[in-house]
């Protein structure tokens, strides 16, 4: 499936999100645990830059998700309200966050491959 410029709800509530949470998770643990015990400044140093550049990142992706579930508020409490769960809508996507979904399921993918 392309996300180019579209994404069911369903989709982005159910698969994106949840694995970007669930990568968050496992890259601040990680970092976290380095730090604990690295001794050596220049790895601490790398690991500090590393969890900045992370936290930069998934701000951005989640100011682009916050925008994109804003504007459409009415699918998201729709689909929230609604008994049987379908794909939901296709919401489209401004190249902000076209760009935020890519960067999330780039972020998933890298984690797997670890």
């Amino acid at each position: 499936m392309s996300f180019d410029n579209t994404i069911s709800l369903q989709t982005l509530i159910d698969e994106v999100m949840p694995q970007l949470a669930a990568a968050e998770t496992l890259l601040h643990n990680t970092l976290r645990s380095i730090l604990a015990v690295t001794r050596d400044p220049a790895q601490r140093a790398r690991c500090e830059q590393q969890q900045e550049a992370l936290d930069l990142e998934l701000f951005r992706i989640r100011l682009n998700f916050d925008s994109l579930l804003r504007r459409h508020a009415g699918a998201v409490a729709a689909m929230a309200g609604g008994g049987a769960r379908d794909a939901g809508p296709v919401l489209q996507l401004d190249s902000a966050e076209a760009e935020a979904v890519r960067s999330a399921r780039r972020l998933c993918e890298k984690i797997k491959a670890l």
